[in-house]
């Protein structure tokens, strides 16, 4: 049995969980007394540890796979960054094209609204799945970097605090998404970011670290730096995606509607748009983008 295997596949594994509790420990620490015990509640409620487990052990697998061909000491430089480079692409990759699968295999946890798929399908001229997921969920998200497999998520509490056209508002802004294939943009870029960084790494820092006989804290820190960079980066293309499906919405239901709508959103979640993270704008910055973009419809 290779212990490093092992240690390799559970370190890899275990490194998205632990940058995810850091996000959430900063958010909380960093909002308001009464965001700090909303936050605690929504997550509470929310978590699935069964989404959890399928994605951690199929990430295990992936890395415990892969760690044979990353440490053959044969190969030339060029095969090892080869390889590097494709364990990337299908780490990145693993998520957006598993976690829509594990949605259409959980009937029970994501419902079917067949109505309300038509509906929205034939309206907005689209063709995508509609699933209602069954836990106390203030939220609504798409999914699906393939064809077939592009699904809008709908919080069960949307459809008791929200009214029909609301709705079809908050439904628009999430075929923003999949009719202009964000989640593939992202993915992408989020790969693009992932081997530039590795390359940089490999061929510029350690040469510069060893030149220099630096320790294995300079080797650290430098991850570290690289990390945060390419975590600001593709931050900045995700707001920029929300935009972009804040315009296809407005255009869709009308500006000053989508806009009652996001305010209405921000009300419900105890003012949680208004406050900028790395995946969404401010309330008052997407209103203002708006405003500022489209003309009214």
């Amino acid at each position: 049995m290779d212990i490093n295997r092992f240690k390799f596949a559970f370190i890899l594994t275990g490194l998205p969980v632990f940058v995810m509790i850091v996000s959430f420990i900063a958010g909380v620490v960093l909002s308001k007394k009464q965001q700090k015990l909303d936050s605690f509640k929504q997550f509470k409620s929310s978590f699935d540890w069964v989404n959890f487990s399928l994605l951690s052990a199929a990430l295990f697998i992936l890395n415990f796979a892969f760690f044979p061909l990353l440490q053959a000491s044969e190969k030339s430089e060029i095969e090892s960054t080869s390889i590097a480079v494709a364990f990337v692409i299908l780490l990145v990759s693993l998520g957006p094209i598993l976690f829509p699968l594990i949605v259409l295999l959980r009937s029970k946890k994501y419902e079917s609204n067949h109505d309300l798929e038509r509906m929205v399908n034939v309206e907005m001229n689209t063709d995508v799945k509609i699933r209602i997921i069954n836990q106390n969920l203030v939220n609504a998200f798409a999914t699906g970097v393939l064809p077939f497999s592009k699904i809008i998520l709908l919080g069960a509490p949307l459809f008791k605090q929200f009214t029909k056209d609301e709705l079809k508002a908050i439904i628009a802004h999430e075929i923003g998404h999949t009719r202009k294939h964000h989640l593939l943009y992202l993915t992408l870029i989020m790969i693009l970011i992932q081997i530039s960084l590795l390359i940089l790494h490999q061929f510029f820092i350690l040469p510069l670290i060893s030149l220099y006989g630096l320790g294995w804290v300079y080797k650290g820190v430098s991850i570290g730096i690289l990390f945060v960079l390419g975590n600001e980066v593709f931050s900045y293309f995700q707001r920029k995606t929300e935009y972009s499906a804040d315009k296809f919405a407005a255009e869709a239901v009308g500006k000053t509607n989508y806009a009652n709508v996001l305010r209405k959103l921000d009300e419900v979640t105890g003012g949680k748009l208004q406050s900028k993270t790395a995946t969404h704008p401010t309330l008052n910055e997407r209103l203002n983008h708006i405003e500022i973009s489209i003309k009214d419809v």
